[in-house]
């Protein structure tokens, strides 16, 4: 074994001339370049350990022929590419680990046909379609959480034995976990499926699982049926949380139509139609509604990257600003994503959400001193500064009691940049408002630890008399 040293360059292939090897441990080293075919040449061969390199290319279809493998383990390398059918083939395979890679494509005709899985690891990749086969009675780890997987039913044999992750995907339709023959513990309601992670007092459906940011909706909460399935819309977003008109109102912490709840904070409460009231026209008041629990927005192949896996993310809302009995208005509203929920705070409610936070204002005062160019404008605000990074004038009026919709577009490629685009009408126009170069890592300062981030809306008042509803929101990390 030859783990954890300092190697590097390629893997040799004249370890295929090892005949007799039955494990190969080469994790966590600086190999570089692909994986040899040959490798496919040792019969005996048990374990290939390769994890936590910089391997590149594609998985050898080669590999198929070790019929005696039991770990495949090419977790954290640079590997592109499909998984080829030939591992089919691998009928003794009890531990695939194939995490935070570039692979894509389907797998589940592959993982189907492995009948003797213990732990699947495919997070962090770029697979999609139907979600693999958990099929195997002695699965105890299934974890698939950041890919692009759309559809498809978990079942486990053993649901209180398993592990399971399904966060950070494209679902929608219904997550079947389980069989009602397999539970062993009392019903506790279905809060796995709203995002939360399931421990001791977690739902009937068993086990320990999470798969939050996805498309699931039901009608008004998030609920198991009596068939122990999530039924949800068959809706192909990626939505993970929406504001409509099933809203319970009169209460703190109320759920979406998505796999979120919202919590609300100052000011802030939920009409009878649904909308969310951040302030209400009256002088001084501070309002805020987040989506709850936090979102992964950065997944980390290795603690020692620096931000990881950074996700794209779309926001889409609608919103109505009016001013108050005497004309007079408040400081606008804002979208944030940040680390720490507020209400308090100036500058549209953005001084209150700390130093980690970015958020997108749709400012109606002019401030010299924060350089406003006009009482009208959009501004991209980073670390609660009030002074924004980035403004333009609005293409419309903000705070003129009318339905506006706004459509903001975060992509991490190049450094990052952020787009926003503000309409009346409910389509979005072809030509931004603003367009900023923002380095979504850099405003937030994840960790592998701590890469979990709040997304939702501020508002205030201020000393004047303004009233901010948000009537629609929805928020997808799949573009």
């Amino acid at each position: 074994m030859l783990e954890r040293n300092l190697l590097h360059g390629s893997i040799p292939a004249s370890l295929a001339s090892l005949q007799q090897l039955e494990r190969l441990a080469l994790t966590g080293n600086q190999l570089s370049g692909s994986i040899p075919a040959v490798l496919g040449d040792m019969p005996l061969l048990q374990y290939l350990f390769l994890s936590s390199n910089s391997l590149s290319g594609s998985i050898p279809t080669a590999l198929g022929k070790l019929t005696n493998l039991i770990g495949l383990f090419l977790s954290e390398n640079q590997l592109c590419g499909t998984i080829p059918s030939t591992l089919s083939n691998l009928s003794k395979l009890r531990e695939l680990l194939v995490g935070y890679n570039m692979l894509c494509g389907p797998v589940e005709p592959i993982v189907r046909a492995m009948r003797n899985l213990s732990v699947l690891y495919l997070s962090g990749n770029q697979f999609s379609g139907r979600l693999p086969s958990a099929s195997s009675p002695r699965l105890t780890q299934f974890r698939v959480d950041g890919n692009f997987f759309s559809h498809g039913e978990v079942k486990f044999r053993n649901c209180s034995a398993v592990v399971w992750d399904t966060s950070g995907n494209c679902l929608a339709g219904s997550l079947r976990v389980c069989d009602r023959a397999s539970i062993q513990r009392p019903a506790a309601g279905c809060a796995s499926f709203c995002g939360v992670e399931v421990g001791a007092a977690g739902p009937e459906c068993g086990g320990h699982g999470y798969c939050s940011v996805n498309a699931f909706t039901a009608a008004g909460e998030c609920v198991c049926d009596p068939n122990y399935m999530l039924n949800s819309s068959n809706s192909n977003s990626c939505v993970a949380g929406a504001v409509g008109a099933s809203l319970a109102s009169g209460s703190a912490s109320v759920s979406l139509q998505g796999s979120a709840y919202v919590s609300l904070q100052g000011s802030a409460s939920v009409l009878s139609n649904g909308s969310i009231l951040l302030t209400g026209g009256a002088p001084n008041q501070h309002g805020a509604a987040f989506a709850s629990p936090a979102l992964r927005l950065f997944y980390f192949p290795r603690k020692s990257s620096l931000c990881g896996i950074e996700l794209a993310f779309t926001a889409a809302f609608s919103f109505v600003m009016s001013p108050g009995g005497q004309g007079a208005v408040g400081e606008g509203l804002a979208f944030v994503v940040a680390a720490v929920a507020s209400d308090k705070g100036a500058i549209v409610g953005l001084g209150g959400v700390g130093r980690r936070s970015m958020g997108v204002e749709f400012d109606s005062v002019l401030s010299v001193k924060h350089r406003d160019p006009n009482d009208n404008h959009v501004g991209v605000n980073v670390g609660g500064s009030p002074v924004s990074l980035a403004s333009a004038t609005a293409p419309l009026i903000l705070n003129d009691a009318q339905t506006k919709h706004a459509w903001i577009h975060y992509d991490p490629t190049s450094g990052g940049t952020l787009r926003i685009f503000l309409s009346s009408d409910p389509v979005q126009p072809l030509t931004p408002a603003l367009t900023v170069n923002v380095s979504l890592c850099s405003a937030l300062k994840p960790t592998a630890s701590d890469s979990l981030f709040l997304f939702g809306f501020v508002a205030i008042s201020s000393s004047q008399a303004q009233r901010h509803d948000i009537l629609s929101w929805n928020f997808t990390t799949c573009v």
